[in-house]
């Protein structure tokens, strides 16, 4: 792709980087003096793959309702010289396992980890899934927060799906089990891909080894049935510097039935959070081990409403009995004559 000087409004300064949905510029808006990033679909790629077109656009309208302080904000889409581009926030920094191998300490890890599963969370309540969520979408800025990136392949609430029907879409190695069977997602699919996300930045290694793609996604759709020395064993085995909560919060989130993972992103960020302020507590250890008992003994909703409400009913049952009982008591009795 020939990299223009211009394209409408907006200078090119660098090329940022580039992939099969086209290239991502560094530009300035002279009006403004702001800095922007241009993701541009070259002319090519648009007629030879309609879909592409299509999702381009679309990309660009569900990402503009998204307002997240980790979510770049969209600032315009256009067409220039038979590119079309979308002008969005730019995020001075660097992806987030590029800034892992330099080395980040934990409490850093958590809080990017909660800002993340926050912006999830908005994403979530306006329908939008994301679908491909892996530590590369993830840019960390100059300050040491997270930016989600790429809604390439997200689906909304709309039924504005991004892809093509029938292709698996997504990144086998962070691919839910119900995504890699083609099965509807929900926000609890990218709860278990930042928990496969959170797997390999923590402890450096893949969360589920194969021989290839093929075999990889053939073990995520039985994920249920898989043997257990086939599973990812606890983070905390294989990075012992770990602390046990967040061994457990990635544990729950990476669970195969999304029943038995965190019901949404608002949960998972509420306990990523208090676990960063846990960890910048005077006594860290004591609090941390009350802590890991709450996480792994903590049931989903439908789990815990269910013996409620049958306790409530043989409670309700029980009361209605003796209020029976008082009242049969307390009805007058005919009288009984005895006849001599």
């Amino acid at each position: 792709m020939e990299i223009p000087k211009r394209l409408g409004k907006y200078k090119i300064e660098e090329l940022l980087g580039h992939g099969s949905m086209g290239a991502v510029l560094r530009a300035v808006q002279k009006t403004l003096g702001r800095t922007v990033a241009l993701k541009v679909l070259p002319p090519e790629l648009a007629e030879e793959d309609p879909v592409k077109k299509k999702r381009f656009a679309t990309e660009a309208k569900i990402t503009a309702r998204l307002f997240h302080p980790s979510i770049p904000t969209v600032y315009h889409m256009g067409r220039s010289k038979g590119m079309a581009y979308i002008a969005m926030q730019f995020i001075e920094g660097e992806p987030l396992d590029d800034a892992v191998k330099k080395g980040i300490g934990i409490p850093e890890l958590v809080k990017v980890f909660a800002q993340v599963a926050s912006a999830l969370a908005i994403a979530h309540e306006h329908g939008v899934i994301h679908r491909d969520l892996k530590p590369g979408n993830i840019q960390l800025d100059r300050e040491g927060n997270a930016h989600l990136l790429d809604f390439g392949i997200a689906k909304d609430e709309e039924g504005r799906d991004l892809t093509e029907h029938g292709v698996i879409v997504g990144s086998p190695l962070y691919m839910s089990p119900e995504q890699a069977r083609g099965e509807t997602v929900d926000g609890r699919s990218d709860i278990f891909s930042l928990g496969c996300a959170m797997y390999r930045l923590l402890t450096g290694e893949k969360p589920f080894k194969a021989e290839n793609k093929r075999e990889l996604l053939l073990d995520r759709m039985k994920l249920h049935r898989l043997p257990d020395h086939r599973l990812p064993p606890p983070v905390h085995k294989i990075a012992p510097h770990v602390p046990r909560p967040l061994s457990r919060i990635i544990e729950k989130c990476m669970k195969p039935s999304r029943e038995h993972r965190y019901q949404s992103a608002a949960e998972l960020y509420e306990d990523l959070e208090t676990l960063r302020v846990l960890l910048a507590s005077e006594e860290p250890e004591k609090d941390l081990s009350r802590f890991s008992f709450l996480v792994s003994t903590k049931l989903p909703f439908s789990k815990i409403l269910g013996p409620l409400i049958a306790a409530l009913l043989v409670l309700l049952s029980g009361i209605f009995f003796l209020l029976h009982q008082r009242s049969e008591s307390l009805r007058p009795q005919p009288a009984t004559f005895e006849s001599e």
